[in-house]
């Protein structure tokens, strides 16, 4: 006697629940053997890895300082590039007709409002005053 899918009567066939079943024993087989390798579980606490029991504190003192050292390494970068509030992708200075010759022969001074002793007119006509040629406010 068969049914129609080739398998006798009462014959376990291996279907989509079954093999959900099998993946969850071994999942909880092998979350079970990991605690007990960790010593949550009773079981083996003596384990020795290079001449230390595992996860006890001197084990753990390489890793911290090298992850410590990484994360302050990433901080100090992170933290200067906010500071200097970069990158900054456009700046109005780019849009002025002789900024292209600052690389090649030219001295660029640029002076932002935000500076406490900026002056609307009297900034241009103290660096005029000083010698500067192509002296102009440039608005955002």
């Amino acid at each position: 006697l068969m049914s129609d899918r080739g398998t006798a009567p009462g014959e376990i066939h291996e279907t989509a629940a079954y093999e959900a079943t099998n993946a969850h024993v071994h999942t909880r087989t092998t979350a079970v053997l990991g605690l007990i390798h960790l010593g949550i579980l009773p079981g083996n606490k003596e384990y020795i890895e290079f001449g230390k029991r595992a996860y006890d504190w001197p084990t753990t003192i390489p890793i911290t300082f090298e992850c410590m050292v990484l994360l302050a390494a990433f901080g100090a970068v992170l933290g200067m590039l906010g500071l200097n509030r970069l990158p900054r992708l456009h700046h109005p200075l780019f849009t002025h007709s002789t900024f292209h010759r600052v690389c090649d022969d030219r001295f660029y001074l640029s002076i932002e409002a935000s500076d406490p002793k900026f002056d609307q007119t009297q900034t241009p006509s103290f660096l005029e005053h000083l010698g500067g040629k192509n002296v102009e406010v440039l608005e955002d």
